[in-house]
């Protein structure tokens, strides 16, 4: 009971510090279509601002039916990868610190071969 009660206080401080950060408009969730990959994985991309020196976060989530392979992929205003995460699976996430408040392009990736709704968070 007391490890439990720890490691509440420890993920209740841990969310407080980090509700700091992200897009500069605040934190953006969505459902998004993204429709199956052909010969090149299907895509839907984003553009935010993000805050400099703070932590930010991207994460999609497939709707597992079917469970397909997602990847996400940042990229900086000059089109330089910042960040990705790919799985085969239909959850992924990718953290990171932009150095500078600055527009980003997010980019994530259907690999599957079939239509998936994918919830999307920017945080």
């Amino acid at each position: 009971m007391v490890r439990r009660v720890c490691w509440a206080a420890i993920l209740i401080v841990a969310g407080a510090s980090w509700g700091h950060g992200g897009p500069v408009d605040g934190q953006v969730a969505g459902d998004h279509r993204i429709g199956p990959g052909k010969s090149e994985p299907a895509a839907k991309e984003f553009t935010l601002v993000f805050r400099g020196g703070e932590r930010a976060c991207v994460t999609a989530r497939g709707d597992h039916n079917p469970v397909v392979p997602l990847d996400v992929t940042v990229y900086d205003k000059d089109g330089v990868e910042v960040a990705k995460d790919a799985s085969n699976k239909d959850y992924v996430a990718i953290f990171w610190t932009p150095p500078r408040t600055a527009e980003y392009r997010i980019v994530v990736r259907n690999h599957g071969v079939e239509y998936n709704d994918v919830y999307v968070v920017f945080k």
